[in-house]
């Protein structure tokens, strides 16, 4: 049976999802020249929960970024695939 959010899903694979996170994220922060980052999953609609499966959000964050919790800016293709490479050699 599918799980809809993190609650849902059994420790040993939120131990999974957690040990990649703990090695992608300091990868993701130093390839964007960030300070530090927001790690989140959404449970439910109500939370902003729009894709209905176990998933966390890896947000890195500036000093006073200025961002809200959940920034809604463009970006650019370019930037995306140059970060994209920049966090695949760092993991």
């Amino acid at each position: 049976q599918e799980k809809l959010n993190a609650l849902e899903t059994d420790a040993a694979d939120l131990s999974a999802c957690w040990s990649v996170i703990k090695k992608i994220t300091p990868a993701i922060v130093r390839a964007t020249g960030a300070d530090g980052s927001v790690i989140v999953t959404n449970i439910g609609e109500a939370a902003g929960q729009s894709v209905f499966h176990t998933h966390f959000h890896i947000i890195p964050r500036k000093k006073g970024d200025g961002l809200p919790s959940w920034p809604n800016a463009p970006a650019q293709q370019d930037d995306l695939t140059r970060v994209a490479g920049e966090i695949r050699k760092l993991v």
